[in-house]
């Protein structure tokens, strides 16, 4: 029976493997177990003394990741209210809210007393939206990877895998609004839109163009923290890493509007030459960053894309 006992809750352990996420409370004491592998002893010591995890759990961020972009925003000034950002690889959902947390600021001319330009003026935000319900319509209805019918689309009353989102306009002022995309079910977040499923699908880019569409089918920052399960070979690491971040800033350049940002997950020697010179190609200012937030010991970096050129698709007049 114990071991019946110590079997569960190492299952419990293993489904919260995704950094940083787990119920328990602080100020926990770690004893050896027979039962676990010695990595497994090493992973949960290494958490129950992570001063980030613990503060995580102390701000009520679901995993210590929100720091990490917290770093970057706070230096490249990335997220900026009214902005529509994709979260590629959202679960647990530690970016989607720091960005949604972020969106919800006063701008820097509010906070001076100044009103902020409109993007996009109410009457367009409505015959959008009107354009993207009809659209919606004519798919029909599916089921939320919750279990639930819920929002597509902001202020819409069709459904499919997401979670709830505000009304685009709001006293004529557009509201920002993310969108996460990702393989694992994630817990709806207030204010953000979920897809559970393939981001390079083409389910996903059907559900993300209807999502877009209230906001002038196109997103201002695309994000990615995805990153391959690691074998510990670094030549076989790299090579995924680096093709999933090829997959992402591909994706970046099909929904970015000009002057957007991008920001993706690498390794360390992931910089890879052929990499970064697209991403010069493609943005006006390109940084390789690791957060003071990264643990120490992590091989992971990010690179941080600025001032999206736009492609000829892009480009609207």
């Amino acid at each position: 029976m114990i071991l019946l006992h110590l079997g569960a809750f190492w299952m419990i352990i293993r489904g919260c493997v995704i950094e940083g996420q787990y119920p328990w409370g602080q100020g926990m004491r770690f004893h050896k177990s027979k039962t676990l592998s010695m990595s497994s002893q090493q992973w949960l010591r290494r958490q129950f003394k992570d001063p980030y995890v613990k503060r995580a759990a102390r701000e009520g961020f679901r995993s210590r990741a929100a720091y990490k972009l917290m770093e970057m925003d706070d230096k490249y000034k990335l997220l900026v209210p009214g902005q529509v950002v994709v979260d590629l690889g959202c679960a647990p959902g530690s970016w989607s809210e720091v960005a949604l947390s972020r969106l919800a600021e006063p701008s820097r001319a509010e906070k001076k007393g100044r009103p902020r330009p409109l993007k996009t003026d109410a009457a367009t935000i409505g015959t959008r939206k009107t354009q993207a319900a009809e659209a919606m319509t004519k798919e029909g209805r599916t089921q939320g990877s919750g279990g639930s019918d819920q929002d597509v689309a902001p202020a819409l009353a069709a459904s499919d895998k997401c979670g709830r989102s505000q009304d685009p306009s709001h006293d004529g002022q557009r509201q920002g609004v993310v969108m996460g995309l990702d393989l694992c079910e994630m817990t709806p977040l207030d204010g953000a839109l979920f897809f559970q499923g393939d981001f390079l699908s083409d389910e996903a880019l059907v559900w993300l163009e209807q999502a877009l569409a209230p906001y002038g089918g196109r997103a201002d920052v695309v994000l990615s923290d995805m990153a391959p399960s690691t074998t510990g070979h670094k030549s076989t690491d790299h090579l995924r890493i680096m093709a999933l971040s090829e997959a992402a800033l591909d994706f970046a350049q099909k929904v970015l509007s000009p002057k957007g940002h991008f920001v993706a997950k690498i390794f360390q020697g992931g910089g890879d030459p052929a990499y970064l010179k697209a991403l010069k190609q493609c943005f006006s200012h390109v940084h390789c960053v690791k957060p003071a937030s990264s643990r120490k010991e992590s091989s992971e970096m990010y690179v941080v894309a600025r001032g999206f050129k736009g492609t000829s698709s892009s480009k609207r007049p």
